[in-house]
């Protein structure tokens, strides 16, 4: 089979989604990966997605073929998790930049594919927000994935879609990517399995990921009700987390309420406008508001062992099972500063509960 290049749709939790199943397309070689650097405001301070002019040290192969390696660095005040991800990692990561438009990110898609010999695409999602219309009220975050799959599809090269963790990044529920995927006549895949999914885990020991997190932790047997981000979106993880869909993008096409507007857009701000003209509000405006808000933030010598045990007692009052730690440090206001020393603190104070991304309030 020639080579795909790989497109990871929300950016770097996807990137690493993309690595675990290229590695069933492309056996031996190493898979490329074309990625967002759009990190939380936990890791970015700065909202929305960086650009190519927000790094130093990528390899830049042509005007707009950016490799990301171990050596690149975000420039500050941004923060980025790619290069790291690009040292730890078997892939290559290319930068997408969608301050061009889809028009600039299909123009940007063809040059990768030419310049590293790929014939056809794959674009990963997880958690299945790329099969929404656009209109619902449970969809957080449309830009990314519809971009995506609208730049795709610009390009003249084939292209599959591959949805894995239906539901686990709390907008569609698991029961409706289901049912989309079945309705857009979707093949199912075999399941990740936790031969595949746990040489990923170690990751989580610092990537901020929780939908990809929750995807190796549902392969590697975990069950139960997870309490996910800022708002404490309680999620499943189930028998079938795991499994992987297999959809052509035309069909997602015809029902993504973006599509049309996305079509022509040159810059990020007509990719805002097309989103606003169905919702008000993009990702990136949720993200300027977060921002302009003023955290009840305390320094992380202040979170006592007695607090720790409060927060997850209440959890399990919930009816949780787990909390993310990313949502665990929402919960107990702490600094983005103090984030890496929280997760020290939590691995010392029980080690049984830590098992990043998870926080166990139930044995």
């Amino acid at each position: 089979m020639t080579p795909a290049l790989y497109v990871a749709a929300g950016g770097g939790g996807d990137a690493i989604a993309a690595t675990m199943l290229a590695a069933r397309d492309v056996g031996s070689e190493k898979p490329c990966i074309a990625t967002y650097a759009w990190d939380r405001l936990l890791i970015d301070p700065l909202p929305g997605p960086r650009s190519i002019d927000d790094f130093d040290g990528l390899t830049m192969h042509t005007a707009t073929v950016a490799e990301i390696t171990p050596d690149t660095a975000p420039r500050a005040p941004a923060g980025s998790t790619l290069p790291r991800l690009a040292g730890e990692i078997d892939a290559r990561l290319f930068l997408l930049d969608p301050y061009t438009g889809a028009v600039g990110m299909a123009r940007q898609l063809t040059d990768m594919a030419v310049h590293l010999g790929c014939s056809r695409l794959v674009l990963v999602d997880v958690g299945g927000d790329i099969l929404g219309h656009g209109d619902e009220p449970e969809l957080r975050s449309p830009l990314a994935d519809s971009l995506a799959l609208v730049a795709c599809t610009l390009t003249d090269l084939p292209c599959r879609v591959l949805v894995a963790g239906a539901g686990l990044d709390g907008e569609l529920t698991e029961a409706q990517v289901i049912s989309r995927c079945q309705d857009h006549g979707a093949q199912q895949q075999a399941p990740i399995t936790a031969d595949e999914a746990a040489p990923f885990r170690p990751l989580f020991e610092w990537h901020p990921s929780e939908v990809t997190g929750l995807l190796v932790a549902a392969a590697t047997g975990h069950r139960g009700t997870v309490e996910i981000r800022d708002q404490g979106l309680p999620i499943h993880l189930t028998d079938t987390s795991a499994f992987v869909y297999e959809l052509p993008p035309k069909t997602l096409i015809s029902t993504n309420a973006f599509a049309g507007g996305l079509n022509s857009s040159k810059t990020l701000e007509d990719i805002e406008q097309v989103i606003r003209s169905v919702r008000i509000s993009t990702e990136i405006d949720y993200e300027r508001n977060k921002n302009r808000s003023t955290p009840t933030a305390c320094s992380h010598e202040t979170v006592s062992r007695d607090q720790l045990e409060t927060a997850t007692k209440e959890a399990r009052s919930r009816g949780s099972h787990y909390v993310t730690i990313r949502r665990f440090a929402e919960l107990l206001d702490i600094q983005p500063r103090y984030f890496d020393s929280f997760r020290a603190e939590l691995r010392l104070h029980d080690s049984g509960r830590y098992n990043p991304p998870l926080w166990a309030v139930c044995h």
